[in-house]
């Protein structure tokens, strides 16, 4: 298990809500646990003993199935000087509780970001496999959209799907028709799906690895103008990614796919992608991010016109030491279904 420099001990808490960290470090995924990462010996876990049987099947270091959980985190910590925290990851309530301890306390969220940002063989292996299944799923909505009236009936569809393969979505799916397509969280609902463009933004988890994609379909004909907007968003989303190479700055990027977009680039009003990982929103900050082989993120340039209309292409790629792997493979040549 990694160790963390500078520090006696790095301590993780789940308390209500999951810290990742802990998923990343362990493989158990729960959201009532503590794992105390010590500079030497071995990791002890602290949870519930209703979760204990189930975390042996992941964690091999020293398991303490606990009646009076912060009780027994305060006495495990208490042999440690200096202990390692990700500050972006604890309750306010358990930050109060570690320092009650009366130890000194690092953050170490900045490295926690940067050591998941590069994944190694079997996550990307895992993440591979999640961007298949997603692949699969949404190629299937699509072809089958033509017995749906409502965006709810999209979202219900992928949703089935990922549940009939014992899996989870890593978000709530975004179906987002005509005028709601304007909205890049457009909060999907019971709205008949409208002549247009119409977004689908869907991922899945697998191994609690995420995948994220996004797909803009057209309901019904659209004239020379809508097909020149979406052809103008895919070329630029393209070039992107074969831009996006080992040492480019994501700021730089960004930049380079709103210089593609023209004018539009005005219409272009979130950031060009994000990492991906355990969290389908993996940490970073954009001011510094340079890619490095490894880091597995997503390109999805947009353009919205408020309560008109709005278009996505999203894709997850690989970054490699020779160039920019696409993880997602389902074409983006425009699709136009039937009303």
């Amino acid at each position: 298990m990694m160790r963390f420099p500078g520090v006696d001990a790095a301590v993780f808490i789940s308390s209500g809500v999951a810290d990742s960290n802990i998923t990343w470090l362990s493989g158990f995924d729960t959201d009532c646990c503590c794992l105390i990462v010590p500079a030497r010996g071995s990791p002890i876990m602290i949870l519930g003993e209703i979760e204990a049987e189930r975390a042996s099947g992941f964690f091999k270091g020293n398991m303490i199935p606990t009646k009076d959980y912060w009780k027994d985190i305060l006495k495990c910590i208490s042999e440690y000087e200096v202990i390692g925290i990700d500050e972006s990851q604890l309750s306010v309530f358990s930050l109060g509780q570690l320092k009650s301890s009366g130890r000194s306390f690092v953050d170490i969220s900045r490295h926690c970001q940067q050591a998941r940002a590069v994944k190694n063989a079997n996550e990307i292996s895992t993440m591979a496999k999640a961007c298949s299944i997603g692949d699969q799923i949404i190629t299937e909505c699509i072809s089958s959209f033509g017995q749906f009236k409502r965006e709810s009936d999209v979202l219900k569809f992928l949703q089935d799907k990922t549940s009939d393969r014992g899996l989870e979505c890593s978000f709530r799916p975004i179906v987002a028709s005509g005028r709601n397509a304007s909205m890049p969280h457009h909060r999907t609902a019971n709205a008949l799906l409208t002549r247009g463009f119409c977004i689908i933004d869907f991922g899945i988890r697998y191994r609690n690895y995420c995948s994220d994609i996004t797909r803009t379909i057209f309901l019904g004909k659209p004239n020379e103008a809508e097909n020149r907007l979406y052809q103008l968003l895919l070329s630029a989303q393209q070039e992107t990614i074969s831009n996006s190479h080992s040492g480019s700055r994501y700021l730089e990027l960004q930049a380079f796919c709103r210089q593609r977009l023209g004018q539009e680039s005005s219409q272009f009003i979130h950031g060009l992608g994000h990492l991906l990982g355990i969290d389908v929103h993996e940490a970073f900050d954009k001011h510094e991010l340079v890619l490095r082989p490894g880091m597995v993120m997503t390109i999805e340039p947009g353009i919205y016109y408020p309560g008109k209309t709005g278009l996505r292409i999203e894709d997850d790629i690989l970054i490699t030491a020779n160039g920019p792997k696409l993880l997602t493979q389902v074409p983006r040549e425009l699709i136009c279904v039937p009303l």
